[in-house]
């Protein structure tokens, strides 16, 4: 279940400004539960029927992490965008630090290919309506 956070990618906050000063956007992070594991494996009956669960200590490496944010300043968007052209281009990390109700965070992150930004196409007094990051973790 995701949760209401407030989110900084690099130095752009998900604000109307995109600096931290301003009003932050509605947005949540679906996956950010997933976070709070170390763990990973699977749990199988064995032949007698008890449980058996098999657990690797991943840490957060690798998960999959969205942030859906309700609207976005265009000039906000743009300056996105740059962020994940960069990371892409340079083969680099985005930071993304998170302040919200079921912890707060800081990681590293990779943008998902093939899709790493999407939105409805929608434009309203210069917001661009349903904007969704998709993530992977890399720390």
């Amino acid at each position: 279940m995701a949760r209401f956070y407030t989110l900084q990618i690099e130095t752009v906050y998900l604000t109307d400004t995109g600096l931290a000063g301003g009003i932050p956007c509605k947005l949540k992070i679906g996956g950010v539960e997933a976070l709070r594991l170390n763990y990973a494996g699977q749990t199988a009956p064995s032949a007698d029927g008890t449980p058996q669960t098999v657990a690797f200590l991943v840490g957060t490496l690798g998960r999959p992490l969205s942030v859906s944010i309700e609207t976005l300043p265009d000039s906000v968007f743009d300056s996105l965008v740059a962020v994940i052209d960069n990371a892409l281009a340079n083969d680099t990390t985005i930071t993304l630090t998170g302040v919200g109700d079921y912890g707060d965070f800081s990681l590293e992150a990779v943008p998902t290919l093939p899709a790493p930004i999407t939105s409805s196409g929608e434009f309203i007094n210069g917001r661009l309506k349903q904007v969704v990051l998709n993530f992977t973790t890399a720390s």
